[in-house]
C-alpha cells in the first residue's frame, strides 16, 4: 500500500501526535510506503512549503532512528537517508 501526499498530516502535527506515531508504525511494515508528494495540500505558507519541510525532516529523523525501518530497507535493498 502506498500512502500519498505525506499522509496529509496537518501543519500542527508533531512527531508525538498519535497520528504521526501510527504512521511511523505503519511504515515499519514491509508492504506500506509513503509518497512524499503534494506538500501544497497541507501547507499554510505555500511555496517553498517550509512548514511542510520541517514535518518531512521530522519524519525522516524518526525513521532513521527506527531499527525496524532499517531492517525493512535492508530487505528492499535501499536505505532512506534524510538530508541534514
Amino acid at each position: 500500500m502506498i500512502i500519498d501526499h505525506i499522509a496529509r498530516m496537518s501543519v500542527g502535527t508533531s512527531v508525538n501526535d498519535p497520528a504521526f506515531v501510527d504512521l511511523l508504525r505503519l511504515l515499519e511494515e514491509d508492504n506500506i510506503w509513503l509518497k512524499l508528494s503534494g506538500p501544497y495540500y497541507t501547507s499554510i505558507l505555500g511555496k517553498p512549503f517550509s512548514d511542510v519541510v520541517a514535518r518531512v525532516r521530522g519524519l525522516g529523523d524518526q525513521l532513521a532512528a527506527s531499527p525496524k525501518y532499517h531492517e525493512k530497507q535492508a530487505r528492499r535493498g535501499g536505505l532512506f537517508r534524510p538530508s541534514a
